[in-house]
Order: structure tokens, then sequence, then C-alpha cells
């Protein structure tokens, strides 16, 4: 049954996305993102090795919009293969202004197995990606960001994503065929 509803749902989104009609406004892209980055994170399987706290996935994310805010709120808690997914708010404004420690911000990355990068966040991100476990999957939707493994990114009014796949290779991420069949490469 589980299965049967995430196809259903793979399969909406991707209707509505090769909806040549469709144009996306901010809730839509927000939401169309927040759905990308809950189904990314049942579909990657991180190594053995990767310690889920408290059986977790963390999903850490900065300067995001309202609406981005609202629909991270929707997923935060959603059951992800056992574990549950537990939404980060990184405030690099407030961080930079409080002068935080390496430590603290190196200690704050390191629990993150999804970073979800925005232009707002890229600059703060691309200083402090060092930080970052080895193992965390690193989705971003802008061109300023150094290093991504999935990047989302808007062609023909459709919202797609690209993985990187050996960056994603590289960290010893599986990810499934089922994600990989939906993944697109942008044009020029």
């Amino acid at each position: 049954m589980k299965l049967f509803l995430v196809k259903l749902v793979l399969f909406a989104l991707t209707l509505v996305m090769s909806s040549s009609a469709f144009a996306l406004s901010d809730k839509k892209t927000a939401a169309i993102k927040v759905a990308y980055l809950y189904y990314f994170s049942k579909f990657v399987t991180w190594p053995q090795s990767v310690e889920f706290n408290q059986q977790q996935i963390n999903l850490c994310s900065g300067n995001v919009s309202e609406e981005e805010a609202y629909q991270l709120s929707t997923v935060n808690g959603k059951n992800v293969s056992g574990n549950s997914l537990n939404v980060i708010y990184i405030q690099a404004e407030q961080l930079a202004a409080e002068k935080a420690t390496s430590s603290y911000v190196k200690k704050l990355l390191s629990e993150c197995h999804i970073v979800y990068v925005n232009a707002s966040f890229a600059y703060w991100f691309n200083q402090h990606v060092q930080e970052v476990s080895e193992y965390a999957l690193i989705v971003s939707d802008s061109e300023l960001l150094n290093k991504t493994d999935i990047f989302l990114f808007t062609q023909k009014n459709k919202l797609s994503f690209e993985i990187n796949d050996k960056a994603v290779e590289k960290k010893g991420l599986k990810i499934s065929s089922k994600l990989l069949k939906l993944s697109k490469r942008r044009e020029g």
C-alpha cells in the first residue's frame, strides 16, 4: 500500500510538472521543492555507518521564505523509512550577528543529513561547507553554491532536478533508480 501511494504521488508530481501550461507561483514552487526534499529523504539510502540520533533524519535549511517555512512545517515529523524527518532551521544572519563559534556551527551542520540551500543561504553556506558532514545530501536551487548533490531548477516553467551522480556516489549515498529516472539534465 505504501509503495502504491509513493508511486502515485511521484506520478502526480511528474504530471503536474510536465504540463506546459503550468506556471510556477512562489507558493506552488515552495510546495514542489519541499515535496522533492521529502521524497529525496525517502529515496536516498545513507551508508550503514551513518547514525540517526533519536531515529531522526535531519533536514537543515537556512534563510527560507515564509512560504518555504510553512511547507517545511508540513513534512516535519513525517515518517521516513522508520525514522522521523526533523526540520532544522539555520538562521545564518543570527549566527553571524551573534558571532557564533566555529565549533557551534560545526556541531550544527554536522548533524544534517540533508541540507537545502536556496540563493539567500548560499553565501553563508559556501563559507561553512567544510563543516557539513561528509554524508550530507546537499540540495540547492542556487547557481551561487559551489557544491551540490541535487540541483533544483526551472526550465520551460517546470521545476526539475539534476542529480550529480559522481558527488553522491563519492559520499556513499545510494539513490533509488526511481528517483534517478526522474532526474533531468539542464539545457545549455
